[in-house]
């Protein structure tokens, strides 16, 4: 598979797509014309499939297969070859793809077989690859189903949408869902499997008709939203009428704004309400999410709720309280929230890349810190998380001169207002502060801004106009940052899809590394945490000393000796080590850190400050004394982990800060 990848073997397959698609088939990704059609405009269209054999004594033989056409279409590549010695064996490989479009689908089918004896191998490859723009809401359904006895190796996708793949063992793959107005691509990649296999996908695209307004647009005191209630539909028509009118289901911020939503709009309507929280990039998981981009500040939830599997879209029931359900659980009515454009900051620069190139950063004119965090969201990302010291340095240089002296950073104490426990608006675990001397002081500001000097002041309220957001995106954590109990001062967090090297460096950036595991119990605590959520083969910390060699240490430095390989683990030609829930006991395996072939790794992320250094200024000295006093009589100094903040704490810092040792 490998090999034949290395010779460009590609193939594609895509979508389906509403009325007058009959011309829609995929080509050659070689400059091909642009298709328009009256719902979206098909621009790269790629599909191949083919096969390789090798023989002892060197005898080989490579067959590729090209869709010519926009039209329907079906072909075989074959490759076969005999050994030399000794003579009447060898080695096959037969790869078929066949794609169908319909006026309102593509359908398609990947098959395999191979044949090997004692020596040399036969494999094969097919890719299907759309890319197309729309201009309107679109409808999908996605299906596919993959037999083999081993395999077989696959991955589809299609852009802001869904990602699957063998490494997910979810059997048949499906999903529902809506795709807006952009650029989207839609992939379908088979790696098949000894000695057969084969894979069935289809997708298929409705247009979708926005639903009528029973109520507003309606102000709540003190707060710029308009508010409306929607009529009854499920939580897709819901959220793309919310986005027609110029917001999303609404994100609820506090209780206060919750008991208003339940006076105004309790008896306005269809008794349930659908809100904006929804797990549709996480599915099936209790990670459920704002989907207009926000941080969770407050929660409401039914008893037993969130809970995996009850449902990944939420609304509230008659008493107020929210719970799970299919998007089509019932003919439930949207709250929509909308924040009007004339609140929202303008640009001043951006984006700006920082030295990696991994995240881009925007400079905005003066807001309050609310409207800053608005614009952001808008943008898929959060006012700015500082996890390092060199992130500090450079955000102060780069931005000095650009827009106000002042800068809004993602720092807040809105979840817990009046107190010193400020957290990120990115839900990521601090690793590092800036603050001035003795702050921050509770009570005094549940805003952080950075001064012209680089140190972060807080805000005495969030309606400072003279204030410009700094804006970070580009963020790679799908889960996180989470806390082990009884391992206080660790964090965990779940990056995107990405090889070994290139996660390290995601962590590293927040400010920690890929995971040390130290013992059983942390990894079973990993394992059924994390599991198979978006894949079952998770990067860690451990990597090989040295090319050739039999040494392996943790990037993190950390000298723990405890390991986990699975039988004949590592192997000697990858260097990159990584876990497997639910295969195998849940042991280790290695990788090769880089590519990661046609399964889907995603790394863990440990961040671990040092506790003592309670401003996280990188040094443990009497500012972190005094930072520790100002969070204790301000109800925000845990630093034992309980959950409250009592004489326990302080005397357990006192200890650390005395000895000056990092628990």
């Amino acid at each position: 598979m490998h090999a034949l990848r290395s010779d460009r073997f590609l193939a594609s397959a895509f979508d389906r797509i509403p009325a007058a698609m009959m011309v829609l088939a995929c080509v050659l990704l070689l400059g091909g014309s642009v298709s328009a059609q009256p719902l979206f405009t098909i621009t790269a269209q790629d599909r191949s499939v083919g096969a390789s054999a090798f023989c002892i004594g060197g005898a080989s033989s490579t067959q590729t297969r090209n869709a010519p056409d926009f039209s329907s279409w079906t072909a075989d590549a074959r490759a076969s070859c005999a050994h030399a010695v000794p003579p009447g064996g060898g080695n096959s490989a037969s790869y078929n793809q066949t794609s169908t479009i319909a006026t309102n689908a593509l359908s398609g089918v990947f098959n395999n077989s191979i044949m090997q004896d004692f020596g040399g191998s036969a494999y094969g490859a097919g890719l299907c690859s759309l890319t197309f723009t729309t201009s309107a809401p679109l409808r999908y359904a996605f299906t596919l189903t993959a037999v083999g006895s081993q395999g077989p190796t696959w991955e589809s996708s299609l852009t802001n949408a869904f990602s699957y793949s063998a490494a997910r063992p979810v059997g048949p793959a499906a999903a529902v869902g809506v795709i807006y107005p952009g650029t989207h691509t839609f992939i379908v990649q088979y790696g098949g499997s000894y000695p057969s296999a084969s894979l069935t996908y289809s997708l298929s695209f409705t247009p979708i008709t926005s639903v009528s307004v029973l109520a507003g647009p309606l102000s709540r005191p003190g707060d710029d939203r308009a508010y409306y209630q929607l009529d009854a539909s499920d939580w897709f028509t819901a959220e793309v009428t919310a986005r027609e009118l110029g917001g999303h289901l609404v994100t609820i911020t506090d209780a206060d704004e919750q008991a208003w939503l339940q006076t105004t709009f309790g008896s306005v309507g269809p008794a349930n309400k659908w809100i904006g929280l929804t797990a549709q990039s996480l599915p099936n998981t209790i990670y459920l999410k704002w989907i207009s981009g926000h941080q969770t500040t407050f929660a409401n939830w039914a008893p037993a709720r969130p809970a995996a599997s009850a449902g990944d879209y939420a609304f509230m029931q008659p008493d107020g309280r929210w719970n799970q359900g299919a998007f089509n659980a019932g003919a439930f009515g949207g709250i929509v929230a909308v924040v009007p454009a004339s609140v929202i900051p303008e640009i001043v620069s951006g984006p700006i890349a920082d030295p990696l190139g991994t995240r881009q950063y925007y400079q905005l004119a003066p807001s309050s810190w609310r409207n800053a965090e608005e614009r952001a969201a808008q943008l898929g990302g959060h006012l700015v998380s500082i996890n390092t010291a060199q992130e500090q340095t450079w955000l102060s240089t780069t931005f000095a001169s650009v827009g106000p002296a002042n800068k809004w950073i993602g720092q807040s104490a809105r979840i817990n207002p009046g107190t010193s426990a400020f957290r990120h608006a990115s839900d990521q675990a601090i690793t590092f502060s800036h603050w001035a001397l003795s702050s921050p002081i509770p009570g005094l500001g549940d805003f952080a801004f950075m001064r012209p000097d680089g140190f972060w002041e807080q805000s005495p309220g969030d309606s400072d106009t003279m204030t410009g957001g700094i804006v970070e995106t580009g963020d790679r954590v799908q889960i996180g940052a989470l806390a082990r109990p009884g391992d206080c001062g660790h964090s965990y967090s779940q990056l995107s899809i990405s090889g070994w090297v290139e996660a390290e460096a995601e962590a590293v950036a927040l400010g920690g590394h890929l995971v040390t595991i130290n013992n059983l119990a942390e990894n079973e605590w990993l394992v059924s945490t994390f599991g198979s959520i978006v894949s079952n083969r998770k990067w860690i910390g451990l990597r090989r000393v040295a090319p050739g060699t039999n040494g392996f240490a943790w990037t993190s430095g950390d000298p723990s000796t405890y390991r986990r390989w699975a039988f004949q683990y590592p192997l000697s030609s990858t260097d990159y080590a990584f876990v497997r829930p639910g295969f195998g006991n849940d042991f280790w395996y290695s990788g090769d850190g880089v590519s990661t072939s046609t399964t889907s790794f995603v790394g863990i992320v440990e961040t671990s400050p040092c506790r003592c250094d309670w401003n996280f200024d990188g040094t443990s000295d009497t500012a972190d004394f005094f930072a520790f006093l100002n969070g204790f009589f301000g109800a925000g100094a845990d630093f034992d982990c309980s959950g409250s903040t009592n004489s326990r704490d302080f005397f357990q810092f006192l200890s650390c800060f005395e000895a000056a040792v990092c628990p």
